[in-house]
């Protein structure tokens, strides 16, 4: 889906609540959150925000929880400053989109993990895009810059960049999205399918746009698709970003 069908950002969901374990800092051109384990010779992972980015605590709270499983996290603000916040105008979310044009952020993100191999040393670095942050991991994912990539809830990913990506690439796909609709997820299955890499699809029936990290924990339904959504990443992570 390009960019001129859309009109409006994606819904802000539930905002999730809990005590921060990071700590913020400068990596190349980017204000970014670290957590985790910091020892060389570790597993890294950058994760590529939503629109809402650091305007509200549930991508911090989604790392620390990633960060629990031995990795060293960092989530980068990539709209310096200007991520959406609920109540934002959605006439104004195209003039807002022209301001942040992906490519340069993948160009920052590019400069964002030589600063961070420089610093850390991981063996490994894996990437994870959610809504916004999709195409960005295809990016990602199309060069050797990780050796593992996963897609939540994707926007504006195309058909190219799906047929570039030449890494293991894991895609979380949610039920009625428009962001990709269901006859162009059965075209990025298909894509998928055809990879001599490792990849997979996952599709959770009755969860909603954004579920992994903005749905609702009140709703069971909810709450298990995030939870199996975040046990597929952390296992491809392991296996694949070894």
């Amino acid at each position: 889906m390009s960019r001129e069908q859309v009109g409006a950002p994606c819904c802000l969901g539930t905002v999730h609540r809990g005590e921060l374990q990071g700590k913020q800092l400068e990596l190349g051109p980017l204000t970014t959150y670290v957590t985790g384990d910091e020892s060389p010779g570790g597993r890294a992972v950058l994760i590529i925000p939503d629109v809402y980015g650091f305007n509200i605590p549930n991508t911090r709270l989604y790392a620390d929880q990633l960060a629990a499983e031995g990795m060293l996290v960092l989530l980068p603000d990539i709209f310096h400053g200007d991520a959406l916040s609920e109540g934002f105008d959605k006439s104004q979310f195209a003039e807002w989109m022209q301001k942040h044009p992906q490519d340069m952020q993948v160009n920052q993100l590019d400069r964002l993990l030589t600063d961070m191999h420089q610093q850390y040393k991981p063996r490994s670095v894996s990437c994870i895009g959610f809504c916004w942050g999709g195409l960005h991991a295809c990016k990602l994912a199309s060069s050797d810059r990780v050796s593992a990539a996963v897609v939540a809830h994707g926007s504006f990913i195309t058909k190219e960049a799906v047929e570039a990506v030449k890494q293991p690439i894991l895609f979380l796909f949610p039920d009625k999205d428009q962001m990709i609709p269901e006859d162009f997820r059965k075209e990025i299955e298909g894509i998928l399918a055809k990879k001599q890499q490792p990849t997979k699809g996952k599709f959770y029936p009755g969860c909603a746009h954004g579920w992994t990290i903005r749905g609702d924990p009140s709703d069971p339904e909810q709450q298990e698709g995030a939870a199996d959504a975040f046990a597929e990443t952390v296992s491809w992570l392991k296996t694949h970003a070894a």
